[in-house]
């Protein structure tokens, strides 16, 4: 998987001290390569707050449709609704979603869809003073932060990019 995605930030440091200059050359050379492929993303189209059409919970579904353009990764796109990423994310836009299979490598700070047993939250995952929790923080400040369990995290998507159409 990380082949289409590119090396993860943790490991760069490693692959540095592995590889030296030529980390650098690599790297370059490895996003350039990657930003040409046109990877064919699956899109739904569901409010994922509601759980229509949900990908987070079936595996069965049918997407509406497809979406490839070169630099865009992820395993799928779904439409956005809800107020609490405003004005970064409006309603009606598409989010395209990487998951997360490892959830002890959380970069702290990024976007993230965090799907409980009850619920799914598109919000900014901060670092909780306790190392057993986390907070999920809106961009709209109207919105309070939520203070979970990492316990209850059932899946985890890393928001990799936004669609946004417009008509002119």
């Amino acid at each position: 998987n990380w082949m289409k995605r590119g090396v993860p930030v943790q490991y760069h440091d490693q692959l540095r001290e592995i590889l030296g200059p030529d980390f650098d050359v690599w790297l370059n050379e490895d996003a350039i390569q990657r930003s040409r492929v046109s990877i064919r993303i699956q899109v739904y189209i569901a409010n994922i707050l509601d759980g229509s059409n949900d990908p987070f919970t079936t595996d069965k579904l049918v997407p509406s449709g497809h979406i490839s353009m070169p630099g865009l990764i992820g395993d799928f796109a779904v439409q956005h609704h809800g107020e609490a990423m405003l004005p970064e994310i409006m309603p009606g836009e598409f989010i395209v979603l990487r998951e997360v299979e490892d959830f002890s490598i959380v970069n702290y700070g990024s976007m993230y869809v965090t799907v409980t047993k009850d619920d799914k939250f598109v919000r900014y995952v901060k670092k909780h003073a306790d190392p057993t929790r986390v907070l999920l923080v809106a961009k709209n400040d109207f919105f309070d932060p939520i203070d979970i369990s990492r316990k209850s995290v059932k899946k985890l998507f890393q928001v990799a990019g936004k669609i946004k159409m417009t008509l002119n």
